[in-house]
């Protein structure tokens, strides 16, 4: 009995030591919507390279040919513009 006691009274001790955990404020999440108004550019797909002559954007351009190293970061407001061996606009899209 007296075993019993004194693994009762250890593990109330036990308990006393758990760390109370209170949740700290929210995280903040950047917004990471695409807003470099790729979608009003979808015309360009199939074109040449020369249709980006016309374009009006204000925000970074990165022109992405085969071969060429990108980054992996996201910008929303960046303009990405894929152009295939043959010279024709594949791909316009934020990041």
């Amino acid at each position: 009995m007296r075993r019993f006691l004194i693994s009762i009274a250890g593990c109330g001790l036990l308990a006393a030591c758990v760390p109370v955990v209170t949740p700290g404020p929210a995280p903040i999440v950047p917004d990471m919507r695409p807003r470099c108004g790729a979608e009003r550019l979808q015309w360009m797909v199939g074109q040449t390279e020369s249709a980006m002559t016309g374009i009006n954007h204000q925000g970074p351009l990165r022109v992405l040919r085969p071969g060429s190293l990108a980054t992996m970061d996201f910008q929303p407001d960046r303009l990405n513009v894929s152009i295939n061996t043959a010279g024709r606009i594949t791909e316009v899209t934020c990041g």
